[in-house]
């Protein structure tokens, strides 16, 4: 990394900030767009089905006990799949979903972690140090995660249930039983900055259950650039309407803790199971959508600072002539900074043959 600070931003001082002419709000002409959408294959070769289809939110008969989490879980699995490019997946699913959709009208890609994160940095909320790539593509500037390790070993002795209530509550699509992540990305406008948003979505949840439709999709092995010349998908994307986010809770909490995931993600259900000891005695199902208007003009101000950081993140790759950069947040003990570099490590967001796309 170069020794050169090219740009700073303190949380408390984002310069460019004044008054916007509209409120930043999830409700436009263009919120949300669902891009494209796959499913992460549990295989020694990196493959996914395309389109994706969360597990299906299914009752259960309470109380109901579930072991603590153990064995290797992903913090990041694109990353941990795709080390070399992490966005390479979604751009193979884009060809098969929508092989018309240029990158050219989108400002940001950017996964839903990093938005939460910078997000925090602009409320001024006390959180761990963390980096993000910055990589200028065209007029894209893609903003990739960058976590100490890509998975991690879940103990036992740690007595967490997040990842075994999932697999006792939830039940993947018929023909896709190994499963091991969903993912969506999302077209929609933070501001005046058209955004591609890419998060996980842990659960379908639907008011009225339906038929098992199973998962009629193409198996895509990383790798292949000639989707162009697979067969075409047969599987209908989830809709975003049932996307569902799924938390454990020892005590009751409030939906407002949830609710930066929930935002970016566009996640409208959110379903939150209490339990002691892993016996889950109380399961609470919540329509979050509604609350979304509530939340950001409570927010705005945090919103606000965060659009003129992502802009101020990309004059910066700018005027390092465009080639790649590095964000650390670092906390001092009198503020809170976003120190921006240049780096010396060659990176792309994607392969060369994809940069047309």
């Amino acid at each position: 990394m170069a020794a050169d600070i090219i740009a700073q931003r303190k949380n408390s001082n984002v310069l460019g900030f004044g008054k916007m002419l509209t409120p930043i709000t999830w409700f436009t002409l263009l919120t949300p767009k669902l891009i494209c959408s796959y499913n992460w294959n549990d295989s020694f070769k990196p493959r996914f089905w395309v389109p994706g289809r969360a597990p299906k939110w299914k009752q259960v008969a309470l109380p109901r006990t579930v072991p603590p989490d153990s064995g290797r879980v992903f913090i990041d699995q694109n990353e941990a799949r795709s080390p070399k490019y992490t966005y390479w997946p979604m751009f193979n699913a884009i060809d098969v979903i929508n092989p018309g959709f240029s990158f050219d009208g989108i400002d940001i890609v950017v996964n839903r972690n990093s938005l939460r994160k910078l997000l925090s940095f602009c409320s001024g909320h006390r959180q761990e140090a963390f980096r993000l790539y910055l990589l200028l593509t065209k007029n894209t500037l893609f903003i990739e995660r960058s976590e100490q390790a890509d998975t991690e070993v879940a103990k036992p002795s740690e007595k967490r249930y997040g990842f075994s209530f999932e697999k006792a509550f939830t039940q993947q699509p018929t023909g896709a039983e190994n499963s091991t992540g969903h993912h969506r990305v999302l077209q929609y406008l933070l501001g005046d900055l058209r955004c591609a948003v890419r998060c996980e979505t842990d659960a379908c949840y639907e008011m009225e259950p339906s038929q098992d439709e199973g998962i009629d999709s193409l198996l895509v092995q990383m790798g292949d650039l000639r989707l162009s010349e697979a067969s075409p998908t047969r599987g209908m994307a989830m809709p975003q309407s049932s996307a569902a986010e799924l938390k454990t809770a020892r005590k009751h909490k409030s939906v407002g803790q949830f609710m930066p995931q929930l935002w970016f993600g566009r996640t409208p259900w959110l379903i939150v199971g209490e339990h002691e000891e892993g016996t889950f005695h109380s399961i609470s199902i919540t329509h979050a959508q509604p609350l979304f208007r509530q939340w950001e003009i409570r927010q705005q101000v945090a919103l606000r600072k965060l659009v003129e950081v992502l802009r101020a993140l990309r004059e910066a790759v700018e005027k390092n002539n465009c080639k790649n950069c590095v964000a650390l947040y670092i906390q001092k003990s009198d503020s809170k900074v976003l120190q921006v570099y240049g780096s010396t490590v060659e990176r792309n967001p994607l392969p060369t043959l994809l940069t047309d796309k």
